[in-house]
C-alpha cells in the first residue's frame, strides 16, 4: 500500500481496480477507483469510464446507487471514483442461508426496478436499445447455433422427458422461437440496470429500501426493454446462483429424459427467490402481456446456451457441470413460465413444494 500526496493510502485490488483509503477524524474514508480502456470490456462492462459514469448518473433517481465522480488524472487516464458500500451482495447471503436479509433487500431492488420501467416506458426504437445489447436479435441469431450444434443435433428431434413430464421436441421448439422472435417486437422499451445480477446488489441494513446497485450496464440512451431486465437477473440467478443436487440425461431411440433436482438444503433458498421471481413477473404483466411471452422466449435461449457451452471463458468452468439442469430449465420455464416458478419438477416430483 503507497500513500499519495493528499493523504489517500492506495492499494490494488484488481488490474483495473484501486482501493483508496483516508482518516477522516475517528473514520476511514473508503473510495474505489475503476480504471477502463477501449476494447477492454472486462475492466467495467463497456471498457470505457465514461460509459459506466452516464450509466450512474442516469439511473440513480430510480434505483439506490453509490455516489460517483469521473476523474481524469492526466498521463494516467480517467477513472471512475465509487463511494464504498458498506453491505454484503445478495449471492453472498443466498450462500450463508441469510434468507430474511437477502429477500427484504431483493424485494426492495425489484420494486424500485419495476418502478423505473413505468416511470421511464416509451414506444419501442430498438435504435435506442443500448449497444449490443438488443436481446431480439442476439437471441434470434443464436437459434441457428443451436440447430447446427452437434450436441443440440444429436437430439433434436426426439421428445424430451423432464422429470416424468413429456415436453415438445428441440426442433418444434426451436422453430416456434424463431417465428415469434423474428416477427414479434415488443411495443415498449424502458431505462433497466442492465446487469441485473444477486452479486450487483448489495444489502444495506438499515438503509431506504435496504440495498445499493452497483456495476450498471446502460449506455447510449439507456434503454432496453422490461422482459430483458427480467430475463437479466432470473436467468443470471438460475445459472449462476443454484445449487443443482441429481443431473441425470438418457437418450433412447425416440426420446430423451431428463431428471433434476435441488438438494434438501437448497429448497428453503428455492422457495424464496421464485416467490420474489413471481412478484417480478406480475409487475411486468402490468406492462402489457406481450412482454412476459417475450421474457419466456429470452429465458429459453438464456439458460440453454450452456448446453452448447456458449459463455465468456471464465464462466465455463462453472456452468458446464451444470448443463443438463440448465437444458431442462430452458423448456421448462420457456413454455410456462408462472407455472414452473408456483410449482416446479424439481422440487414437485419429491412432493416437497412449500
Amino acid at each position: 500500500m503507497t500513500e499519495n500526496n493528499a493523504g489517500w493510502k492506495e492499494k490494488k485490488v484488481s488490474r483495473y481496480t484501486t482501493r483508496l483509503d483516508k482518516s477522516v477524524g475517528d473514520r476511514t474514508k473508503t473510495v474505489f477507483l475503476k480504471a477502463g480502456v477501449a476494447g477492454q470490456p472486462e475492466a467495467t462492462g463497456y471498457g470505457e469510464v465514461e460509459a459506466e459514469y452516464d450509466s450512474y448518473v442516469r439511473l440513480r433517481p430510480f434505483l439506490r446507487m453509490p455516489r460517483v465522480r469521473l476523474l481524469d488524472r492526466g498521463d494516467e487516464g480517467k477513472f471512475l471514483a465509487i463511494q464504498k458500500v458498506s453491505g454484503t451482495p445478495l449471492d453472498e447471503l443466498l450462500k450463508q442461508g441469510k434468507l430474511d436479509e437477502m429477500q427484504r433487500a431483493l424485494r426492495g431492488f425489484i420494486t424500485d426496478l419495476a418502478a423505473m420501467w413505468r416511470y421511464t416506458l416509451q414506444s419501442i426504437d430498438e435504435k435506442q436499445l443500448v449497444p449490443g445489447r438488443n436481446v431480439r436479435l442476439i437471441y434470434l441469431d443464436r437459434i441457428a447455433t443451436l440447430r447446427n450444434h452437434d450436441a443440440i443435433h444429436k437430439i433434436i428431434d426426439k421428445r424430451i422427458v423432464i422429470n416424468g413430464k413429456e415436453h415438445s421436441s428441440l426442433v418444434e421448439r426451436l422453430e416456434s422461437s424463431e417465428k415469434l422472435l423474428a416477427n414479434t417486437k415488443e411495443p415498449v422499451m424502458s431505462y433497466a440496470h442492465g446487469d441485473e445480477m444477486l452479486q450487483n446488489v448489495i444489502s444495506t441494513p438499515g438503509e431506504p429500501s435496504e440495498y445499493m446497485a452497483i456495476d450498471p450496464r446502460s449506455a447510449g440512451a439507456g434503454y432496453y426493454t422490461p422482459a430483458q431486465s427480467a430475463n437479466y437477473l432470473i436467468g443470471s440467478t438460475f445459472l449462476y446462483n443454484y445449487n443443482w443436487n441429481s443431473q441425470t440425461m438418457r437418450t433412447y431411440n425416440n426420446r430423451v429424459e431428463i431428471d433434476y433436482s435441488i438438494p434438501d438444503s437448497f429448497k428453503e433458498k428455492d422457495k424464496v427467490l421464485r416467490q420474489l421471481f413471481i412478484e417480478l413477473v406480475e409487475n411486468l404483466e402490468t406492462l402489457g402481456s406481450a412482454e412476459k411471452e417475450m421474457l419466456q422466449e429470452y429465458l429459453f435461449s438464456n439458460l440453454i446456451r450452456t448446453y452448447i457451452g456458449q459463455a465468456l471463458p471464465g464462466n465455463l468452468a462453472k456452468l458446464e457441470p451444470n448443463k443438463v439442469a440448465h437444458l431442462a430449465l430452458a423448456l421448462e420455464l420457456g413454455t410456462d413460465l408462472v407455472g414452473v416458478l408456483r410449482t416446479p419438477s424439481y422440487v414437485s416430483r419429491a412432493g416437497n413444494i412449500g
